[in-house]
């Protein structure tokens, strides 16, 4: 079954995190406090949050396909569920308050596509590893290792790679992302149960990723300082 833990507490390791120096969110704060938290654990962290911040386990699966999440922090893929539920229901989006340029039907249709196959894993998970971390609500890290660089790389070529570890955490799954992949291309549901398992997909090329439900912190202060001088936060300073 997937790796993971249940109190707050400190996961040993050394990690890399991907950031878009355009996440006006995840550049703030790192640069005010060299960390970033998953949605779920910040409620868990500050009671006035939590009163508006739904638990992403706690949300039913039928609410989640038919509006997505209502409120609160949401994830990327916790927002993509709620752009697919938009589009089902009729509406549109896009880009751009003034002269908003819409969503072609193709992005629209990627969307939809993005958001079903995180409503699988998630239903998936409820029925086999309850305790995981969903991926609805949590920080995405890899193995600070050549396979796990490559790994990021891979899946986020337009990303800076950092150097992070886990200073506080709620919960931490191990999951080879490689039964995503394949899930992706071949509707077969025993992939999603392999992946929530923690099984291998590739003996030749294992692609673990960790599902944190806690606090990433930088640890090379030159990759802050990268942020700082660069990040999305300039444009509102």
């Amino acid at each position: 079954m997937a790796e993971s833990m249940t109190n707050s507490q400190q996961y040993q390791g050394f990690f890399l995190h991907a950031i878009d120096l355009d996440d006006l969110y995840s550049c703030l704060n790192f640069t005010r406090c060299g960390k970033i938290w998953s949605p779920d654990y910040l409620a868990a962290c500050d009671k006035s949050l939590a009163k508006f911040h739904p638990n992403i386990k706690e949300i039913p699966m039928d609410k989640l396909s038919k509006f997505g999440v209502p409120q609160g922090i949401l994830s990327p893929r916790a927002a993509c569920l709620t752009e697919a539920a938009i589009l089902r229901n009729g509406g549109r989006l896009g880009e751009g308050t003034i002269n908003t340029k819409w969503f072609t039907r193709e992005k629209s249709d990627q969307i939809k596509r993005i958001a079903d196959i995180e409503l699988d894993f998630e239903a998936e998970r409820r029925k086999v590893a309850p305790k995981a971390v969903s991926r609805l609500s949590c920080l995405w890290v890899a193995e600070d290792s050549v396979a796990g660089r490559k790994l990021v790389e891979s899946m986020f070529p337009d990303r800076v790679v950092l150097n992070v570890c886990i200073p506080r955490a709620l919960g931490v799954s191990k999951v080879d992302v490689g039964w995503f992949d394949k899930y992706a291309k071949e509707k077969n549901r025993q992939y999603i149960h392999s992946y929530w398992m923690g099984t291998i997909s590739d003996d030749n090329n294992p692609k673990w990723e960790y599902l944190v439900d806690g606090e990433l912190e930088i640890s090379d202060k030159y990759q802050l300082e990268v942020i700082r001088q660069y990040g999305a936060h300039k444009s509102i300073e």
